[in-house]
């Protein structure tokens, strides 16, 4: 079996579902993985690492006065509750709008030129994905049944 990157498999699910379904199909299969992407991003948040389990890097402060990237809870609470949240066609957009939280992308993918490390919240584990998979493909599977 040949191995595929998210993106890839996506691509040609999203193929054969049209060529299935209808057109239909992946957005409202996307609408119920949204929430459960944003319970991942949620996750890295709570647990101060990647969706791969990779700790952030720590803070310059050696004495923490709150958790990483939780300030306010501004970030977290954009990040976690879609402030980007659509399904456009077989596209699911899940971020943080820069006008509303400027630093989003800072901290998303660092910036050396003023020493801020990269600290990916927004990104999904390899278990998200196979829950979004499996909720595609049950799915599928109810379609070809009924």
């Amino acid at each position: 079996m040949k191995s595929q990157t998210a993106e890839e498999f996506v691509r040609d699910f999203t193929a054969l579902a049209d060529s299935l379904f209808g057109d239909s199909f992946m957005e409202e299969r996307l609408r119920s993985c949204a929430p459960i992407i944003l319970d991942g991003v949620a996750d890295n948040f709570d647990k101060s690492q990647t969706a791969a389990g990779v700790p952030w890097p720590p803070r310059k402060d050696p004495v923490p006065k709150h958790p990483l990237l939780i300030l306010s809870g501004d970030l977290k609470v954009a990040a976690c509750y879609g402030n980007i949240n659509r399904v456009v066609g077989d596209t699911l957009e899940v971020g943080v709008s820069k006008d509303t939280i400027p630093y989003a992308g800072v901290h998303q993918y660092g910036y050396p030129d003023r020493n801020i490390a990269q600290r990916e919240y927004l990104a999904m584990s390899n278990a998200t994905i196979d829950h979004c998979c499996q909720i595609v493909a049950a799915a599928a599977v109810a379609e070809l049944v009924d």
